[in-house]
């Protein structure tokens, strides 16, 4: 029975990998479907949504690890949404380049990017929420630990920060960064008094 079990959790996982390779595949051509129709932000927005919301409804969340090199080179464990929202970011990278004017590019990293970058940051503020108090929600089980919560939104902020189109006045990602931000203060608060406790 264990190893029809173990047998039977490798080939979703390979399927949920499948399919978030083809999601992403799919988001390139309707960005640039949309783009072509003249459309962009409204189509694109809808369809990066509905991406990440099939990953985002998988359950347990799929991890891969991941190379920090901008953490002194340590390898960490990160929902693997985080790096589907990396690649769909950079290839509206592409679209946001041709617009023709500095507002036009605004205007899509706000409403496609940003927008994007807030859904997946509340998933996983509620995803903190249930950690910290399973009788809040009404999920059965946790979608992943406190630890790859942690890492997954470092990453978040690390990326965006670095994010071509998000200037230092955070005109662009502004809201979504903030998010991230202010959710991964609350994370490592938690860790440090969870350190503490345990000295």
């Amino acid at each position: 029975a264990t190893s029809a079990t173990r047998l039977a959790a490798a080939a979703a996982s390979t399927r949920i990998s499948s399919h978030l390779g083809e999601s992403l595949a799919a988001a390139a051509a309707a960005a640039a479907a949309a783009g072509a129709a003249g459309g962009a932000p409204g189509a694109a927005a809808a369809f990066l949504s509905d991406r990440l919301k099939v990953a985002l409804h998988t359950e347990p969340w799929p991890t891969k690890t991941k190379h920090q090199e901008h953490s002194s080179g340590e390898t960490s464990k990160v929902v693997e949404v985080v790096l589907l929202l990396e690649d769909l970011f950079r290839t509206s990278l592409e679209r946001v380049e041709k617009l023709s004017s500095p507002k036009a590019q605004q205007r899509y990293c706000v409403s496609v990017l940003d927008r994007s970058l807030q859904q997946v940051v509340g998933a996983f503020r509620r995803q903190w929420t249930f950690l910290e108090n399973p009788l809040t929600s009404s999920k059965s089980m946790e979608v992943c630990s406190e630890a790859v919560l942690r890492s997954s939104v470092a990453e978040l902020c690390h990326f965006s920060a670095e994010f071509p189109m998000a200037p230092s006045d955070g005109a662009f990602l502004n809201a979504g960064l903030g998010m991230a931000t202010n959710l991964l203060v609350e994370l490592s608060k938690a860790n440090d008094s969870s350190d503490n406790e345990n000295e």
